[in-house]
């Protein structure tokens, strides 16, 4: 009967480590931008906050917006200074300067091209874009880039009441779960 090599063992366990190690560190990296993407999905698109449940729905209450104060990401070309009862100068002869919504945001953003069925967070994408994968001395984090638009972010989870922009309990799951699979497969194959 052959004796035990404990350097070949050594050897086999040092490369199995070595192996899963780097394994990992991919898994954790690809991982990372599944979760990104999963994240931004779940605000931007879904609209659901980091329970899984609906952010809100938008106002109807009447307001009144000034078509110049919009950003060049949204469909400028449908706004247009008009009041209450009347479109155009006001009588006075004064250039009217602000566009009445009576249905509230909820019809500015339909006016502009975006859906209002639920409060998605999503107008012009400054805010999804923002949020960005970084490197720390920790490892790899999702975060925002801008202090302005983290308070903005911030100024939406204080009105909505709602955690948002952390990672749900699902996608912390699948991140967790993948990692897990892809360390133990390659821990095995490496004594292949």
């Amino acid at each position: 009967m052959p004796l035990l090599n404990l350097d070949k063992l050594k050897e086999s366990l040092n490369k199995a480590v070595e192996q899963a190690t780097k394994s990992a560190q991919q898994s954790i990296n690809e991982g990372m931008l599944s979760l990104s993407a999963d994240f931004k999905q779940r605000i931007f698109q879904d609209g659901k906050d980091s329970n899984e449940q609906n952010i809100g729905s938008y106002s109807t209450r009447p307001f009144y917006l000034s078509p110049s104060s919009q950003t060049s990401q949204v469909r400028k070309s449908s706004l247009k200074p008009k009041g209450k009862n009347s479109s155009g100068d006001f009588k006075n002869g004064k250039k009217r300067k602000s566009q009445y919504f009576p249905g509230g945001y909820a019809e500015y953003r339909n006016t502009v091209g975006r859906q209002s069925d639920h409060v998605d967070l999503f107008l012009t994408g400054s805010l999804r874009n923002d949020i960005q994968l970084g490197n720390t001395e920790n490892g790899i984090t999702l975060g925002f880039t801008t202090d302005e638009q983290k308070e903005k972010a911030e100024g939406n989870q204080d009105r909505f009441g709602k955690t948002i922009f952390a990672v749900s309990q699902a996608e912390a799951s699948k991140l967790a779960d993948q990692v897990m699979t892809d360390i133990t497969e390659a821990f095995y194959n490496s004594f292949k």
